[in-house]
């Protein structure tokens, strides 16, 4: 039977939920807060207690009860101009920051919660004004109004610091470290997520049937507990071999994963497991997903290496030298270490680390267009500090990345960055039995070495 659309499946996760997650639950609980606030002092505003007449007494110096109404109605209009033109002008720089290094530039600033909460409190402060406008009768606002000017204040010592906040965000620097951070903090989560699954098919022997996807999108979640639980109660021995990886994008009909079971009536049965354990959505997720934040790195390297301005390019070469690091330390100590459990039944295939690798290769080849021998150089440096702390297989992909990158560095002018890159790589891969490569970037180097006079 086909799937409607409302029982396709992996199902597809909520946008308002999504939209939550990642930005506006902090604003609007920050702006029901100022509502909140508003309703008190209106209240109070309102209230003949006698134990609140002292310090209503006291706040009518700071707010006179004769000028209340027109303090409010000529305060709040100009807050309002100020705050929209101050967010246009930000917002126009940030839309222009992302045409020069991606999309990137904006999905980070929208998951900052101090800009959230800056947001959030900009635009509470508004519905404040509108509330105590609607609620409060002006000659009688002295709470309210006092409220308002301290607020004000605030607000006008806010969008200086929210200001340079915006522009130190928008720094190369600063959008590769907060990347790097949130990219290192998921990977952190992963590893024991993948320390729960085999690296290897174990029961290839046994009959399989394709699990195929029913919708299209990117793949942003697996449930493990969902699948734990369809394979405990399995008859028989099982597997289950993930294709799909998070971050993968999916059409109908893809294929998601592989079943093995002795079983038909089993296979069947672990089929609706894995495609009710799947989610998808219309975009990947940083704070699952690690692979994402190198291809937001790469984006934004790629981005900056084909133009003329090599900075950023550096910055993004460096972030990524970060994460290789410290994901070759940890890959080691995983494998030298276990988690001590028996790893379920399934099979998932991690690729993060040669992900890095194809990006610093990207790079390296983008920087043709923009000129930058500087970032080429870099670039190869970063692969001759790793591949001795890269375990014997990521050595190889290293290689083979290498093979991509070696020959673009003969489209630059040989440089003294460059000879260093190459001299320092051609000895490391020597030293680890590469011989090959060490042959081609021998090569490499005599053509540069050829181009210099005399």
């Amino acid at each position: 039977m086909r799937p409607t659309a409302g029982t396709a499946r992996p199902r597809r996760e909520s946008g308002l939920r999504r939209a939550l997650q990642e930005f506006l639950s902090v604003p609007l609980a920050i702006i029901a807060g100022f509502i909140v606030l508003a309703v008190i002092t209106s209240v109070l505003d309102g209230s003949d207690a006698e134990w609140l007449k002292p310090a209503a007494h006291a706040l009518s110096k700071l707010a006179p009860p004769q000028e209340n109404q027109s303090m409010l109605r000529t305060v709040a209009p100009g807050m309002l101009t100020l705050m929209t033109i101050t967010f246009v002008l930000l917002l126009t720089l940030v839309h222009r920051m992302a045409d020069v290094f991606t999309w990137v530039v904006v999905e980070q600033f929208l998951r900052r919660r101090v800009n959230q909460a800056f947001f959030g409190y900009f635009a509470g402060l508004s519905a404040y004004y509108v509330v105590v406008l609607a609620l409060v009768d002006p000659e009688h606002a002295v709470f309210s109004t006092a409220s308002a000017l301290l607020l004000s204040v605030l607000a006008l010592a806010g969008l200086v610091v929210f200001g340079y906040l915006v522009l130190d965000q928008l720094r190369p620097p600063s959008v590769v470290e907060r990347i790097v951070q949130h990219t290192i903090a998921t990977r952190t989560q992963q590893l024991n997520w993948l320390g729960r699954m085999r690296h290897e098919p174990q029961l290839e022997h046994l009959p399989a049937v394709t699990v195929r996807s029913e919708c299209s999108g990117y793949l942003v979640d697996i449930h493990l507990d969902t699948l734990r639980r369809a394979l405990d109660s399995a008859q028989g021995d099982a597997e289950i071999e993930f294709i799909a990886r998070l971050g993968s994008h999916f059409v109908t009909g893809s294929e998601l994963a592989t079943v093995r079971a002795e079983n038909a009536d089993e296979r069947a049965r672990l089929v609706d497991a894995v495609l009710d354990a799947l989610r998808c959505g219309r975009e990947r997720q940083l704070d699952r997903e690690p692979s994402y934040g190198v291809h937001q790195l790469a984006s934004m390297g790629w981005a900056a290496a084909t133009q003329r301005d090599p900075e950023a390019a550096l910055v993004t070469v460096d972030g990524l030298h970060v994460l290789l690091a410290r994901w070759a330390r940890e890959s080691v100590s995983a494998a030298a270490t276990g988690n001590g459990e028996r790893p379920l039944p399934i099979v998932y295939t991690d690729r993060t680390i040669p992900e890095v690798l194809a990006a610093l290769s990207s790079i390296a080849v983008g920087a043709i267009n923009g000129g930058q021998h500087q970032t080429c150089a870099r670039v190869l440096d970063v692969f001759a500090k790793a591949i001795p702390q890269l375990s014997g297989d990521d050595q190889r992909k290293a290689v083979a990345q290498l093979r991509y990158a070696l020959p673009t560095a003969t489209r630059h002018p040989f440089t003294a960055d460059l000879d260093r890159a190459l001299t320092g790589l051609g000895r490391v891969l020597s030293e680890y039995g590469h011989s090959d490569a060490a042959s081609e970037l021998q090569r490499v180097e005599a053509r540069l070495n050829g181009r210099l006079p005399g």
